[in-house]
């Protein structure tokens, strides 16, 4: 039972770390949860709120709460943010506090670039208390929790014109180690975050008066993995009503909706669908997600269509105005 739980934690202890964080699908509603260098870009500042579950049927399956909230300052030039988030994976969990700053140079009236910085705290932290073994004295000899606080930094870049938003950026660039000791088999398991690089963009295109489309792609590079690819897809209309697609390359599959409850709030809702082998053993996730937007400009009215019969009619009224006017002015 020890040699087997020892596996078991070493395979979700690097498994953690390769992964690095749990994504949410619904980016391309709030590319600032990717790029921080978004936030000087915006015409309003906005808040998020988040909740996504993984792996349901599993036991300590994935689960991760978050909170964001970023806008733009100083004549929109500079942008602030914050982000908190919260996750676990079985024995593990971590905590993120961080804030974020971006600068914008206006390029020209319809073009823009910003450059961000996001510095904070991760907490990472071991709960062996969660190991159901049925003789309750063979891991008396584990400590019953370890944690450890590291510092953290991500830069991005941004490019935003009237249509499409471009971004890249690394994360984790201090290359802090952080150590969880095992008394049982080793005397410590050394790990630390090692960078991790993102490219990717947005393509927001009005297909009618009613239906506006918006394409979003992110490709990520972790250390020693392949290179992975995301891209989703979502039609909205009269920007009130949001349905679409996406796919995350080997992992998963999902789908998103979003309404407007009112010109401020947006409730949207993502189910993804595990697309490699932990299928067999899990029924997909859910995640939502709470959007607060500040101040934000009023989308503009949609041109009205013109009817030729009404404008006949009203050519007939003006022309018998005008042979009525024209009989007065003869007999005066």
């Amino acid at each position: 039972m020890r040699y087997f739980v020892f596996i078991c934690f070493n395979l979700l202890f690097f498994t953690s770390i390769s992964q690095n964080e749990i994504h949410i699908n619904q980016y391309g509603q709030n590319v600032f949860a990717v790029s921080p260098a978004i936030s000087s870009l915006s015409d309003h500042a906005e808040a998020h709120l988040y909740y996504k579950k993984l792996w349901g049927g599993f036991s300590e399956s994935p689960e991760l709460s978050q909170v964001m909230i970023n806008g733009p300052i100083k004549n929109k030039r500079i942008g602030l943010g914050l982000n908190f988030v919260y996750q676990q994976i079985g024995l593990f969990s971590g905590f993120n506090a961080e804030g974020s700053f971006s600068y914008k140079l206006k390029l020209n009236d319809k073009n823009a670039l910003s450059f961000g910085l996001q510095m904070g705290l991760k907490r990472l932290q071991i709960n062996f208390n969660k190991i159901n073994a049925q003789d309750e004295d063979e891991f008396l000899d584990f400590p019953q929790q370890q944690t450890s606080t590291l510092p953290n930094a991500d830069f991005s870049i941004a490019y935003k014109n009237k249509t499409v938003t471009l971004f890249a950026g690394a994360n984790q660039l201090l290359p802090f180690k952080f150590k969880y000791k095992d008394p049982s088999y080793q005397p410590t398991l050394a790990s630390q975050l090692v960078p991790n690089y993102f490219v990717g963009g947005k393509w927001d295109k009005a297909i009618s008066s009613k239906f506006d489309n918006s394409v979003f792609v992110i490709l990520r590079s972790h250390q020693g993995l392949p290179v992975q690819a995301e891209i989703s897809d979502m039609i909205t209309w009269q920007h009130k009503f949001s349905i679409g697609v996406g796919y995350r390359q080997t992992y998963n599959s999902f789908v998103l909706a979003r309404i407007q409850l009112s010109p401020s709030l947006t409730v949207g809702y993502s189910y993804e669908y595990t697309v490699n082998k932990l299928n067999t053993y899990t029924r997909g996730g859910h995640e939502i997600n709470l959007c607060y937007q500040f101040n934000k400009p009023k989308e503009p009215e949609a041109k009205k269509q013109i009817n030729s019969n009404e404008v006949y009619e009203e050519l007939e009224k003006i022309n018998k105005k005008l042979e009525e006017n024209k009989k007065v002015n003869d007999s005066i």
